[in-house]
């Protein structure tokens, strides 16, 4: 309330220094120097009111960083390199990086499938913790064209056939002909 009325106050003089400017045509240096003090403490009220905070008080006038989250994050996967906005292309011998966070669960297992929903390859990686970071090789074969590595999570040790009822991510790309070395 305080501030709303130094602003009203301070506005009420710029608006009669501005008259005073005005009739002197500006040459009184006086008046034009306390109208641009009054034009500073205006901009300088409105972005403290603006921002939410009082100077000298001890706080910061910006957001603080997130420190948490609320609820934490839990069973972040990544495959280093993928986006979603573009189905990528990988050869047989390429090496996906896959990075597991903030996991919940024993074991993180990598499947590739083709476009008729076969297995190609699969493998298992253990968790020592909450995250891990594993490298998976893609080895398909004679296949070339659309397929899917799909990454689920699990407390035992889970045949590729069974995944379909746990925690998983499936991520679209292509296999391509070359072979990476």
């Amino acid at each position: 309330m305080k501030k709303t009325l130094a602003l009203i106050g301070i506005g009420a003089a710029f608006l009669a220094v501005s008259l005073w400017v005005w009739l002197s045509r500006g040459r009184n240096a006086k008046a034009v120097k306390a109208k641009f003090r009054l034009g500073g403490m205006i901009l300088t009220l409105t972005g403290i009111m603006a921002a939410g905070c009082t100077p000298g008080s001890g706080t910061t006038c910006y957001e603080p960083p997130i420190e948490c989250y609320d609820p934490a994050p839990i069973n972040v996967v990544h495959i280093e390199g993928y986006s979603y906005n573009h189905i990528p292309e990988v050869a047989n011998g390429e090496q996906l990086s896959i990075k597991a966070y903030y996991m919940t669960f024993k074991y993180v297992g990598a499947a590739l499938f083709n476009a008729d929903k076969e297995v190609i390859q699969t493998e298992i990686y253990t968790l020592d913790g909450s995250q891990g970071e594993f490298i998976f090789t893609v080895e398909a074969g004679d296949y070339r064209g659309a397929a899917n590595l799909v990454i689920w999570m699990s407390d035992e040790d889970v045949a590729v056939e069974d995944f379909s009822n746990l925690y998983y991510y499936d991520h679209p790309m292509n296999i391509i002909d070359g072979t990476q070395e």
